[in-house]
């Protein structure tokens, strides 16, 4: 609770026809959120089996998030602290710390947020798969480039980009739709799932909230 300032608030346009949106993000509150409040929430961190980051409050309180993380894993008591996803939403208006992208252990970013962090536009496949295997290779684990209506592509260390298409639906409102796809995901990392298998399973259930 921030007595000085307004909840975060996000208004929303959508496009009749398509069910594509366009919003405008006004941070409020959550541009309060600082390093010492997070490090208040260390306890929830360190028993949680994975950990959402994204660009919604400030760089230095994720930062704080991921390092409580760290901290976790770096004691020899658990078996595992929780996995990092960010999801560098929503576009930054700022170069963003490279330690922000170090400090992932996984990045789920859409086709804007893609073109980004790797300079080149994502509108085709191909240009998904590249900036995916560019993506991956700079955070240094697996990387997923969200396409909308074209589903999603996955990159791994290692291995070619895999694509996996969405299920053909009438789209009446796409809010919402990333938000679904990386709490679906993280819920099927948590339960133990295998990253491809989970990205198969996610891209099938999702696409259905976007449609009507």
């Amino acid at each position: 609770r921030d007595d000085e300032a307004a909840s975060g608030v996000t208004s929303i346009w959508v496009e009749a026809a398509s069910g594509l949106n366009t919003m405008a993000y006004v941070p409020g509150a959550n541009g309060r959120l600082s390093p010492a409040d997070v490090r208040a929430a260390a306890g929830a961190i360190a028993a949680a089996d994975l950990l959402i980051c994204q660009l919604e409050v400030p760089y230095e309180a994720t930062l704080e998030a991921m390092a409580v993380a760290r901290e976790v894993r770096a004691d020899g008591a658990r078996s595992r602290g929780p996995l990092v996803l960010l999801n560098p939403a929503p576009v930054p208006p700022t170069p963003v710390p490279e330690a922000l992208l170090a400090g992932a252990d996984l990045l789920v970013a859409n086709e804007e947020e893609a073109a980004h962090f790797t300079g080149e536009p994502v509108e085709t496949e191909a240009a998904a798969m590249t900036a995916a295997r560019r993506l991956s290779e700079r955070i240094g684990g697996p990387a997923i480039v969200t396409l909308g209506a074209r589903g999603a592509v996955l990159a791994e260390p290692g291995r070619d980009p895999r694509a996996y298409p969405a299920p053909a639906v009438r789209a009446v409102d796409t809010t919402g739709a990333g938000d679904a796809f990386v709490g679906c995901l993280a819920t099927l990392l948590a339960e133990g799932r295998p990253l491809p298998e989970a990205v198969e399973r996610d891209r099938k259930s999702t696409r259905l909230n976007s449609s009507h």
